[in-house]
């Protein structure tokens, strides 16, 4: 069955008459979600923590002198997509996290509508998946998070959306964006070829322009941090993923203080190798760990997006709700790719997504760029719909 094909012209579901009609038929989720996000944005204050603080930190540093810095350090230890995307923000209207979650509850609505696009293809009920995706819990609480999730989100959707409509090199741009936000977006690019594999000479090149994309910022890693690298995280976290500590999901390392990022990468490689030479099965028997930490749980949505709102209990109580909320969604989805066949693009992202789980630990950070996947595969399913031709 072959759902991403090359005929797709004028007269395909995505034509100009064919959109409006959409945007008609939705407009009602789109207003809905976007006025509860915009809800949440301006009436709960909201104080980056952890990784928020983080991206908060480099925004500043990029709006008031132009550089990627932590601590008037440069980094590299995450990418700067975001941090530049915020910083510019910060620079023209004012540098208050507001406008960031501002700038998530447009995001989010834009993935809606991005979903709503993809999904016509698919099901013919995509309405009720878009229901589903602009009330989820969790995706809500993400708007009040200076964080990639949003964001990163909504530039896969819009990376597969132009791949459906055979848009190669806007995609490919799309994806260096993708790469600049995430690193873990890397080989993404490439993944067409498992489900079109006649082009896999069209997506090669893509992803090479993606790379070429991303050439600007390794180039600048190896001037001023002496290492031709995307990130220096890698190490750190496959430590915290497999090594002697690890119990297969995040915990925040402790590790000796380093004059620069490369030589606590270097560190942490040495201390993961050396776990590995004592005990070279462990990473193995933390698969399972692994997985049930990408699947079920939800709790970074209510520790980022109710920092100094809500109170210890109130945080565990939203984590409990969105946990049992996200463990009965996937508990369905299970259920259901036992007797429905899933399209091969949404299987092959789902496993993409899971693997960088698999390799590095199990977070739900990792599984929410997969919930719209996660939503269409339940809720499309209410109305018995099997996927268009």
């Amino acid at each position: 069955m072959m759902y991403l094909n090359s005929n797709d012209n004028g007269n395909s579901h995505y034509h100009s008459g064919r959109f409006f009609w959409m945007l008609k038929e939705i407009w009602k989720i789109l207003t809905i979600a976007f006025i509860i996000r915009l809800a949440i944005a301006l009436f709960i204050p909201t104080v980056p923590i952890s990784d928020c603080g983080w991206y908060n930190k480099t925004a500043i540093s990029i709006a008031r002198t132009g550089t990627f810095s932590i601590h008037n350090e440069p980094t590299a230890y995450r990418t700067p997509g975001y941090p530049a995307v915020l910083g510019i923000i910060y620079y023209i209207w004012g540098e208050k996290a507001i406008f960031g979650y501002i700038l998530n509850a447009i995001l989010g609505t834009l993935a809606i509508l991005l979903l709503a696009l993809i999904l016509q293809k698919y099901t013919s009920g995509w309405k009720t998946v878009i229901w589903a995706f602009a009330l989820f819990p969790e995706h809500i609480l993400y708007t009040n998070t200076l964080a990639t999730e949003i964001l990163f989100q909504m530039l896969i959707l819009l990376w597969l959306f132009l791949i459906i409509k055979r848009k190669n090199i806007f995609s490919a741009m799309v994806a260096g964006i993708m790469i600049y936000v995430r690193s873990v977006a890397l080989f993404l690019p490439l993944l067409p070829i498992f489900w079109d594999r006649k082009h896999w000479k069209r997506y090669f090149a893509m992803w090479i322009i993606a790379m070429g994309l991303v050439a600007p910022w390794v180039i600048r890693n190896n001037i001023v941090m002496n290492s031709p690298t995307i990130s220096t995280n890698f190490w750190v976290n496959l430590w915290i993923g497999n090594s002697s500590e690890s119990y297969g999901g995040y915990f925040d390392p402790q590790h000796p203080d380093f004059s620069t990022e490369i030589e606590q990468e270097k560190w942490f490689r040495q201390k993961l190798l050396s776990d590995i030479m004592k005990n070279p099965f462990r990473p193995l028997l933390l698969l399972p760990l692994k997985f049930t930490y990408f699947t079920f749980p939800s709790i970074t949505p209510a520790v980022w997006g109710l920092a100094g709102v809500a109170g210890k209990n109130t945080i565990r109580f939203v984590q409990v709700i969105l946990t049992i909320i996200n463990s009965l969604l996937i508990i369905l989805v299970i259920l259901i790719l036992f007797r429905k066949k899933l399209p091969i693009p949404f299987m092959v992202i789902m496993i993409y997504f899971l693997g960088i789980s698999l390799i590095f630990f199990g977070a739900d950070r990792y599984r929410f760029p997969i919930l719209p996947i996660l939503l269409f595969i339940v809720f499309s399913s209410i109305k018995s719909d099997e996927p268009k031709e």
